[in-house]
């Protein structure tokens, strides 16, 4: 058979039962091949057993479009059969998401800004993405779309529309963003894209231009640092102003700025319960602070 004479040609040594679980080597020469049909379930086929998967439908994962086999094909016991995989089932297929319109970008960038509040940043300060109405600057919007595909977690839940792409086919706006920020057009401004904001806890308080001033940056800043952050006491008096370490091991934002608690609180009287570190920027990053950027979505402009 055919699959045998492959896995001779190739120089296969393979035990008997031995799985071959999306196995690029075999699969392409038993399925899609332009001179025969494809195997049928209940066909005859080798006695070793191969599983291959085919076919694809794409559904939401985790806020995201994935997309997967959608159908598994096993040879095993001398015949294939033949089922769904089902990664699908009881998902939202993707091709029901909306089609991408202007009047979302107000709504994604909002939504950008909790959860990554760099990205949305330097998204607005390179091309205005969820600001202005019609960017036709090219350089401008490659440099856009290369960031959101560098960065494509966070934005790949937050803006969950579709589009055409150049063959009609829907894909979804970070999926088009991937492959537009990979072509040769966009390929010269594409370079030294701006980089996430660095963070360090210090002894003494932030330098004021490297200081953290809105809760949403200093979870970011926690998320950065890998230290757990702690959503309480965001108007203390027993804390200094700021985004904090404390000693429990964990970051906190308290936006009291008139708090009697102040950095360094290795000298004795500035803070109660016992040592804190502040929490900043280790550079400036891209320029207006977050609250800035917000202000702007408020602002209509379609």
């Amino acid at each position: 058979m055919l699959l045998i004479n492959f896995v001779s040609f190739a120089g296969f040594a393979v035990a008997d039962k031995q799985v071959f679980e999306h196995n690029d080597a075999i699969c392409p020469h038993v399925f899609n091949q332009p001179h025969r049909p494809d195997p049928v379930d209940g066909e005859e086929c080798d006695a070793w057993r191969v599983v291959c998967h085919k076919g694809e439908e794409c559904c939401e994962n985790d806020g995201k479009c994935e997309c997967y086999p959608s159908e598994r094909w096993e040879c095993s016991g001398g015949s294939w059969h033949y089922g769904y995989t089902e990664m699908c089932q009881n998902r939202e297929p993707c091709d029901s998401w909306p089609e991408c319109e202007s009047s979302m970008k107000s709504r994604f960038g909002e939504e950008l800004s909790l959860s990554d509040p760099w990205l949305f940043e330097s998204l607005q300060e390179t091309c205005g993405l969820f600001t202005e109405p019609d960017n036709e600057n090219m350089e401008e919007m490659c440099r856009c779309l290369a960031l959101v595909a560098k960065y494509s977690e966070k934005p790949a839940k937050v803006m969950r529309c579709m589009v055409d792409d150049f063959e009609g086919e829907r894909v979804t706006f970070v999926e088009a963003a991937v492959y537009i920020a990979g072509t040769d057009f966009c390929a010269p401004f594409v370079d030294n894209l701006p980089e996430p904001d660095t963070f360090d806890v210090t002894v003494n308080a932030c330098p004021r231009d490297l200081f953290i001033s809105s809760s949403t940056e200093c979870q970011a800043a926690a998320d950065s640092l890998g230290i757990k952050w702690n959503s309480c006491c965001q108007n203390n008096n027993n804390l200094p102003y700021g985004c904090l370490k404390r000693s429990d091991g964990d970051v906190i934002w308290n936006g009291k700025a008139s708090a009697r608690s102040h950095f360094p609180c290795n000298v004795a009287g500035n803070c109660d319960h016992g040592m804190r570190w502040a929490v900043c920027r280790t550079r400036e990053g891209n320029g207006r602070r977050l609250e800035s950027r917000l202000e702007e979505l408020e602002a209509p402009v379609w």
